[in-house]
């Protein structure tokens, strides 16, 4: 990834070990605002996701729907948040991606109130309506990836994007154990009420964002002085968009890895909520806790990755995604485990290991996306990968159905073979991406100076003559 990377490398392991974790050094001396506001961002959205999971049996119940109806629930849901996805992204590489990610987190908020009303009413059709609605509000979160990549320069970016990971299991966290208690105490619609209001608070102050100039330091690394480097590409069109991803021989295998590796991330969430209450009857609070549980150990292996993934990515970002990949492996073994499990002593280890190794892997792979995908579509290659996530429904959908007829542990067995395709995939894309990343480094920077060459220096401004005397 050039000298400027090894470099990095470099400074960084000649530097006394307290020093080497200093938050300052996190952002390579630039200014900490807009991680933090992104960070609270993806925190608080994971409030309402993490309860809505954890309160899934109660409102299973109330609404008197078998695991069929869970999983269309769910499904409904992410595809028409998939769907519409794309399109927010390809504006949002056209206009202020801080206006739409403020925006799509205010909408979020909106609609995990509705979700609490319509337990209020027990209106079916109005919890269809505030679950997909929700997770529309999040499609903007692609948002924030391209802004981190644009404020933070490469030999950051890793450690960055694993730092706004952090505030997945930091919401992860507090939402179960938030969520169970409250709806052991007052029911389950109380928390939908209350985590709607901390939203707010960050939307205000995404509002204050400034909104960084697109693809600076892909030009930066490639060598660009900083006038050349701060002219941006213009936005690709449409089709132009899905033909280059396509054509990038590392994005393209991410890409196909994705279908795989969703059908657990969409929905299995939720069918672990519901294999813990009926196969070994924990409650709400007691489900709380265990969610809750295993955010610590996701907080080390986040914390872990970043500084496993940042190392040998700056080396070889290929490396980083074998790494992945073998980690993709590790978590197929151990949902075999927890489908066999015979006791919550055996099942719940699995699933600790299990949600290590998924910790590390998804802002591993948003890191090395942001390094191959040009600056120019880098929001709407985020979100095309978010919409590959759809290929995956069906074998969400088949493990819902494996599971009505056989059982919840069957359902958790029909995982195994697909995550370990999306691991043979993942890791396949591994041998093209430093020449990729390479690639678009030289082009960006190649591009940028042809702008410059062809607008030519500007003319100086020349001052109005004045009258004598005046």
């Amino acid at each position: 990834m050039g000298t400027e990377t090894v470099d990095a490398e470099r400074r960084w392991r000649d530097l006394p070990w307290r020093e080497r974790f200093d938050p300052n050094r996190l952002t390579d001396g630039l200014p900490v605002f807009p991680l933090g506001v992104l960070f609270g961002l993806n925190a608080v959205d994971e409030l309402d996701r993490t309860a809505f999971n954890v309160l899934l049996p109660e409102i299973k119940k109330s609404f008197g729907l078998n695991l069929n109806g869970v999983v269309a629930l769910v499904t409904v849901a992410a595809v028409f948040a998939l769907l519409i996805e794309l399109p927010v992204a390809y504006w949002a590489d056209r206009r202020r991606r801080t206006r739409i990610a403020a925006a799509g987190a205010a909408v979020w908020a909106f609609f995990t109130l509705l979700t609490g009303v319509s337990g209020v009413l027990l209106s079916l059709p109005l919890l269809y309506l505030a679950r997909t609605g929700s997770v529309l509000g999040k499609t903007a979160n692609a948002t924030h990836l391209s802004l981190l990549s644009d404020y933070y320069p490469v030999t950051s970016r890793v450690k960055v994007v694993y730092a706004h990971r952090l505030a997945n299991s930091l919401g992860q966290f507090a939402g179960p154990l938030i969520a169970g208690f409250l709806a052991l105490w007052i029911g389950w619609k109380a928390p939908f009420f209350l985590l709607a209001a901390p939203t707010l608070i960050f939307v205000f102050m995404a509002l204050r964002l400034h909104e960084p100039k697109r693809g600076m330091y892909e030009r930066l690394a490639a060598g660009a002085d900083q006038e050349t480097a701060e002219s941006e590409d213009d936005p690709s069109r449409f089709i132009e968009t899905f033909r280059i991803l396509w054509r990038n021989r590392s994005a393209r295998r991410i890409y196909v890895s994705l279908p795989f590796l969703s059908a657990g991330s969409i929905g299995l969430s939720q069918l672990l909520s519901i294999y813990y209450d009926e196969e070994f009857g924990l409650d709400a609070g007691q489900r709380g806790i265990l969610f809750a549980s295993i955010e610590p150990i996701q907080i080390v292996a986040i914390v872990i990755g970043g500084i496993v993934v940042y190392r040998i990515a700056l080396k070889s970002p290929g490396r980083a995604m074998f790494m992945l990949c073998l980690g993709v492996t590790v978590q197929s073994a151990c949902l075999l485990v927890m489908a066999a499990a015979p006791s919550l002593w055996v099942a719940v280890p699995a699933h600790y290991v299990r949600s290590f190794f998924d910790a590390m892997l998804v802002p591993g792979i948003y890191a090395l996306i942001s390094f191959s995908v040009p600056p120019r579509m880098r929001t709407a290659g985020f979100a095309t990968g978010n919409l590959w996530l759809l290929v995956g429904i069906p074998g969400l959908v088949a493990a819902g159905a494996v599971g009505s007829t056989w059982g919840n542990r069957a359902g958790l067995l029909v995982f195994t073979p697909i995550y370990l395709i999306g691991a043979l995939v993942l890791g396949s894309s591994g041998k093209f991406l430093d020449a990729d990343i390479e690639t678009n480094q030289r082009t960006a920077r190649e591009q940028a100076e042809e702008r410059r060459a062809s607008t030519g220096p500007k003319p100086a401004r020349r001052r109005p003559l004045r009258a004598a005397g005046r």
